[in-house]
């Protein structure tokens, strides 16, 4: 048997025919010539064009991300444009809302209080005669037996100065004593009032009914 002979049956049994032998050759060729896809200058255009993308990124970070604060410019924005309203500020009868939640267990959410145990707030004449009634119970307190709308308590309220603000307690005041679903309907208490009657008692113990009825007798 020749070469040539041995040379096409080493192919058959290759499973390659000439024509594919053909093909193999010739990418080998072309890989060996420097061009294609695997070549070397590919990859160096490739890493060439991949540093100017991130030469441009950082550029472009640098000079316009505004150093990623949530005030920085916007192009959007018309200084020569109305300026947003601030929100508008609670009422004292409001925020008085808010610190009766603390006062709901004893005089409950309608103000009617629980009968024999702690007094009502609703038409009480200790909460819508002398405006200045309210907030001295609740900056000194009050023990001993009360009446109110003819009936006796004998119940106790803790001296809250050190607990809120003369803005609470002026709110709180003002909430209870003009709530017209309690059917009150007086004047409302102000931060500046409260804040001379805490000046005024100062440090004290706790009120007695008789003594703030000689004191206010409204």
């Amino acid at each position: 048997m020749s070469k040539r002979d041995e040379s096409e049956k080493h192919n058959e049994n290759c499973g390659f025919g000439d024509n594919e032998l053909h093909e193999v050759h010739e990418a080998k060729s072309i890989n060996r010539n420097g061009s294609g896809f695997g070549s070397f200058p590919f990859l160096i255009v490739l890493i060439f064009l991949f540093s100017v993308l991130l030469c441009w990124a950082g550029f472009y970070f640098v000079n316009y991300s505004g150093g990623f604060e949530a005030l920085a410019h916007n192009e959007a924005f018309d200084p020569s444009g109305p300026l947003p309203k601030p929100p508008p500020e609670e009422s004292l009868f409001e925020i008085g809302r808010e610190v009766y939640v603390n006062c709901v267990a004893c005089h409950q959410t309608t103000g009617l209080g629980i009968p024999g145990v702690f007094p009502p707030l609703a038409g009480s004449k200790w909460v819508l005669g002398s405006s200045e009634k309210v907030p001295v119970i609740i900056l000194h307190g009050i023990f001993g037996p009360i009446e109110v709308k003819g009936q006796v308590f004998n119940s106790a309220m803790p001296p809250l100065a050190e607990v809120l603000s003369n803005k609470e307690i002026a709110a709180v005041t003002t909430f209870i004593r003009t709530n017209s679903e309690w059917g009150n309907e007086a004047k409302e208490v102000t931060e500046e009032m409260v804040s001379i009657l805490r000046d005024q008692y100062g440090v004290r113990g706790m009120w007695t009914a008789e003594e703030l009825s000689k004191k206010y007798p409204e």
